[in-house]
């Protein structure tokens, strides 16, 4: 997987977590995130999204959690990139599969109505 394609599923999980500022390391195969103003919550939601499938390491880092003051540094493998990557993908194919008409933004009913009512490139009038 690209490095560029690494740093979007990693946004991804960052901006679930709202985690803004944080610092991000990498030797290539690992990605590693750490943030000083990362809440708890953050840090947990980021170990459950990078570790979902693994419940043994999830419940050693709940009672580590619980005891530790710091909080420790989330890590990325290729292949949780792969697998978030994959989840991501999947949830916007049900998202536009179960759309029965497109997203209905101003900018796209504008066009519709000028394409509706010919207006090409006339001024609208009422």
């Amino acid at each position: 997987m690209s490095f560029a394609k690494s740093l979007r599923v990693i946004g991804q999980s960052l901006e679930i977590a709202k985690v803004t500022v944080f610092q991000l390391e990498s030797d290539g195969r690992n990605h590693v995130v750490q943030s000083d103003s990362m809440s708890r919550t953050a840090e947990w939601i980021l170990r459950y999204a990078v570790r979902e499938g693994d419940s043994s390491t999830l419940a050693r880092q709940q009672s580590t959690t619980k005891t530790s003051v710091e909080l420790k540094p989330v890590e990325f493998s290729n292949a949780d990139i792969a697998r978030l990557d994959a989840r991501e993908a999947k949830r916007r194919r049900e998202i536009s599969a179960s759309q029965t008409e497109p997203s209905m933004k101003l900018s796209h009913l504008l066009r519709i109505l000028a394409r509706l009512r010919g207006f090409g490139g006339r001024e609208m009038t009422k």
